[in-house]
């Protein structure tokens, strides 16, 4: 709950001195968004060296104004990602950069939640309630090694059954091309208050 208007002070008033208030709602201030940058299609694989690739040719990004959070192997190259500094937050509209000798395409970076153990979004592996494992490839439940899989996303699949459409399903769980992790990354997106700070 955000209070602009008088109204919502003393709402949060009531709620913060009232016990029956306070045993329903509660009240925090919000944090601001950690933001990340992914620069894509790099060929450094080190961590210190993209950094100094980053500070030497690139101007706007001094040694305090990020920091490399990982990496991402994409084919031959990598996507790093990094966050930025709150003081630097207007880095995210950052479009390019130079690392090496190539200019890197930049977006910002939203993390989806997608479970590793059940292949759903939404949660991680560690708080997942699955009673078993499925393949990510196929949603086979609780596959051995020796099981044969083609690929067929068992989201597009729980989607389509639910919504009537016909999302392609032969794609592993989690697949940037997915129409549901789409789906997920944009509402991912919405969630984490990145658009405040886009400028086109």
């Amino acid at each position: 709950m955000s209070v602009p208007t008088l109204e919502d002070q003393q709402l949060v008033t009531k709620i913060f001195f009232e016990p029956s208030m306070k045993e329903k709602y509660r009240i925090y201030t919000p944090k601001e968004p950690t933001l990340k940058l992914m620069i894509k299609f790099s060929n450094i694989n080190c961590p210190n060296e993209l950094s100094d690739e980053l500070s030497s040719k690139n101007p706007s990004f001094t040694p305090d104004s990020y920091k490399v959070f990982f990496s991402m192997k994409a084919k031959n190259d990598f996507h790093w990602i990094i966050e930025l500094e709150k003081s630097h937050n207007p880095l995210v509209n950052t479009k390019f950069v130079y690392v090496g000798l190539k200019k890197c395409a930049c977006e910002p970076f939203i993390s989806v939640l997608h479970c590793k153990n059940c292949g759903e979004y939404g949660h991680s592996k560690k708080r997942c309630q699955a009673k078993e494992s499925r393949c990510l490839s196929c949603g086979t439940p609780s596959p051995d090694q020796f099981h044969i899989c083609f690929y067929k996303c068992l989201n597009c699949v729980l989607n389509n059954s639910r919504t009537g459409k016909n999302d392609p399903t032969f794609h592993k769980s989690g697949h940037y091309q997915c129409a549901e992790f789409i789906r997920q990354r944009h509402l991912a997106f919405k969630k984490s208050g990145v658009e405040s700070y886009l400028t086109g």
